[in-house]
């Protein structure tokens, strides 16, 4: 992914796509993800296998270059809540599917 050329190679793929997912559609990442952005490093060393402990550092660099605003636990809330479909969109959806 381009976003994680140079120093951000160390990232592992699969975190690479975690916070991707995270970022562009407000899913919420697994246990060691979710610790990161919750600032929570207790959690996210005894998360974290040896390549993401490794890059640990630089996942935090890489939130704090390009996304600040979604790191920290009630910015990542708010983003995943915003990401969301809200339910009249939903029942919208569903009325159009079903011709209603």
């Amino acid at each position: 992914m381009i976003l994680f050329q140079g120093e951000y190679e160390i990232i592992p793929e699969t975190t690479q796509a975690g916070i991707m997912r995270y970022v562009e559609h407000g899913v919420k990442p697994g246990g060691f993800l979710t610790a990161v952005l919750s600032n929570d490093l207790y959690n996210a060393t005894g998360r974290a296998d040896q390549q993401n402990l490794a890059a640990l550092p630089t996942i935090v660099r890489w939130f704090a270059n390009h996304c600040p605003g979604l790191y920290g636990a009630e910015n990542m809330r708010e983003h995943i809540a915003s990401k969301q479909p809200s339910i009249t969109s939903l029942a919208a959806c569903i009325s159009t599917l079903l011709g209603t």
